[in-house]
């Protein structure tokens, strides 16, 4: 019996989840947002999936759901990339190298640091 009330439990939360994500959706259609497209092609069954996916999480459509796994994917994909991770007798090394006033750059690392300024790093 305390098994099918909490089963009951979780659809009411389920419920009230998606009932939450929908008011979400219908709000942000209500403000006119400059959207751009895109336009993938994917195999039937990960479109089934992830239709499967959205619906399940209470998604208002495939749209919003692609939309969310990109929202929140993206920045941690992009933190990742701009990251780099040392050893302290890497990094030690590094400050070693960077502080040598004797050593002076060459033509490959001034033209790769001419490069990342050009495009904004």
């Amino acid at each position: 019996m305390s098994q099918r009330l909490q089963s009951e439990e979780q659809i009411k939360q389920q419920k009230k989840a998606t009932v939450q994500r929908k008011a979400r959706s219908v709000r942000r259609a209500a403000v006119k947002v400059n959207r751009e497209r895109i336009e993938m092609r994917v195999d039937p069954d990960i479109k089934k999936m992830a239709e499967r996916a959205s619906a399940t999480l209470g998604f208002a459509s495939l749209t919003e759901y692609v939309a969310n796994l990109i929202r929140e994917n993206a920045p941690k994909v992009l933190a990742h990339d701009a990251t780099i991770q040392l050893a302290n007798a890497q990094f030690d090394h590094f400050l070693q190298i960077c502080n040598d006033t004797e050593r002076k750059p060459s033509k490959r690392i001034l033209d790769a640091a001419k490069r990342l300024d050009d495009e904004g790093y």
